[in-house]
C-alpha cells in the first residue's frame, strides 16, 4: 500500500548457454579396472560473466521437448494429371499437350506429419539426471570452455586382445568395460590413457553400445600375427559354363609376451547377393561362423612363446 525499499531475487532463463560430456578412460594395467573421469566442458555467451556460481547441469534438452509425437493417417493414391494447352497450342490449335502432376495425397500427409516434430511445445522432461556441482566456477561469457569435474568412477574391465589380420597385422588390446549404465553418461569424446600413457582419442555413445563397452588401448607388437593365402589349397577350374574357384587361408599367432594371453581373432568368407553366385564354405577352421555377415571368429588363449594356426577354405562358383 505504500512505496518502500525492497530486495529481489530475480531467476530468468538464457538460451546461449549449454554444456558437453567428455572423459577420461585410465587403465593402469591389465590386472586393475578402469578409471573413468566424468568432466564437462561449460560454455555461455549471455554477455554477463558466470563468477564464482554454483553450477547444476542436467541431462535434459529442453530443445528436444517433451511431447509425444502423433502418427497422422498416411493416405496413399494415385497421381493426379491434369493436361492443359500452352498459349503456343491456342494459337496453332493443335500440337503437343503438356501435362501438370498435382501432388498425391500421400506427399501431403507425409509433409504434415514431418513437420510436427517443429510444432511441439517445449516441455521439462521426467526422466533426466542434474549434477549439482559443490564447488564454485568462473565461466567468462566468451563461449569458450571452462573444464568442471562431475565425478570419478572405477569400472569393472576384463582385458583380451583382438586383432584382425585380413586388414591389420596388429593386435590391439581390449579393455571390455560393464557397469557403465548407472553413471546417466552421455555421448562424448574419450581421451584414453594406458600405463600412464596417452593412446588415443575414442567416442563413448551410450545409445549405440549395449551392456559392454570396448575400449582399444593400443597396439602390442609383442603379439605376432600373420596371414598367408595356402598355394596348395587354391584352384581354379572349368565346369561346363561356370568357373570354380577354391581359396584357403591360414593364420598364425604367436605369444611373445612372458604372461599368458587371450586374442580374440576375426576374418570372413564371402556371401554371395546374387543367385548365379554360389558360395560354399568348406571349412571354418573351428571358428564361429556368423552366415548372414561371412565373419569368422576364433577365441585363443596362448602361454608365453606359443604359436597357434588355424585355416578356413571355401569355394565360389560363378558363370
Amino acid at each position: 500500500d505504500a512505496a518502500t525499499a525492497a530486495e529481489l531475487e530475480v531467476s530468468y532463463v538464457v538460451s546461449r548457454a549449454g554444456w558437453q560430456p567428455v572423459y577420461d578412460l585410465r587403465a593402469t594395467n591389465t590386472k586393475s579396472p578402469v578409471q573413468l573421469s566424468y568432466r564437462a566442458n561449460v560454455f555461455q555467451g549471455t554477455g554477463e560473466d558466470w563468477k564464482n556460481v554454483k553450477l547444476t547441469l542436467s541431462t535434459a534438452n529442453p530443445n528436444l521437448g517433451g511431447l509425444k509425437p502423433e502418427l497422422a493417417s498416411q493416405v496413399l493414391d494415385f497421381l493426379q494429371v491434369v493436361p492443359y494447352r500452352t498459349a503456343y497450342d491456342k494459337r496453332m490449335k493443335s500440337g503437343p499437350v503438356a501435362m501438370e502432376r498435382s501432388d498425391a495425397p500421400a506427399a501431403v500427409q507425409l509433409e504434415e506429419a514431418a513437420s510436427l516434430a517443429e510444432l511441439v511445445t517445449t516441455v521439462e522432461s521426467a526422466v533426466n539426471t542434474s549434477f549439482m556441482i559443490p564447488i564454485p566456477y568462473t565461466v567468462p561469457s566468451s563461449n569458450q570452455p571452462t573444464l568442471v569435474d562431475i565425478g570419478r568412477h572405477d569400472l569393472l574391465a576384463t582385458y583380451q586382445y583382438a586383432v584382425a589380420p585380413k586388414l591389420e597385422s596388429d593386435a590391439f588390446l581390449m579393455a571390455r568395460v560393464t557397469g557403465w549404465e548407472e553413471f546417466n553418461l552421455l555421448p562424448g569424446q574419450a581421451s584414453v590413457f594406458f600405463e600412464g600413457t596417452f593412446v588415443g582419442n575414442s567416442f563413448i555413445d551410450p545409445n549405440s553400445i549395449r551392456d559392454t563397452l570396448s575400449i582399444s588401448l593400443g597396439r602390442d607388437k609383442r603379439i605376432v600375427v600373420k596371414r598367408e593365402k595356402v598355394k596348395d589349397l587354391t584352384s581354379r577350374k572349368f565346369m561346363g559354363g561356370n568357373i570354380r574357384e577354391g581359396r584357403a587361408f591360414e593364420i598364425s599367432v604367436r605369444n611373445s609376451r612372458q604372461e599368458p594371453i587371450t586374442i580374440v581373432v576375426e576374418d570372413q568368407v564371402p556371401i554371395s547377393r546374387n543367385s548365379l553366385i554360389e558360395v560354399t564354405v568348406t571349412d571354418v577352421g573351428g571358428a564361429a561362423w556368423n552366415k548372414e555377415t561371412g565373419k569368422l571368429t576364433w577365441t585363443m588363449t596362448l602361454q608365453p612363446s606359443e604359436t597357434k594356426k588355424v585355416q578356413f577354405k571355401y569355394e565360389v562358383k560363378y558363370p
